[in-house]
């Protein structure tokens, strides 16, 4: 496999791990304002709800860093040219 594809791969991992984790957050919330309309107190459940989010946010950079590599291992490389046409003698 090639690093463009391995780095793809990982990028398609990652991108289904923030979709994933962004569900999940979103179903803890919407459980937490339903205990809390109802008058029930989740501290430990608040609590993890920001971890959640921090770690979403690790997740988000992690992504982004994974694209940067991506787009560098697509872009053209540019080819040396001879020593002798650059005038270096």
């Amino acid at each position: 496999m090639s690093a463009l594809s391995d780095e793809e791969l990982v990028l398609a991992t990652a991108n289904r791990h923030v979709h994933e984790a962004r569900c999940r957050i979103a179903l803890l919330a919407s459980q937490l304002q339903r205990q809390r309309a109802k008058g029930i107190d989740g501290p430990e459940a608040e609590q993890l709800l920001l971890i959640m989010r921090d770690v979403l946010d690790t997740m988000i950079d992690h992504r982004r860093l994974v694209d940067m590599e991506v787009r560098l291992l697509l872009r053209p490389q540019h080819k040396r040219r001879p020593r002798s046409q650059r005038g270096d003698a």
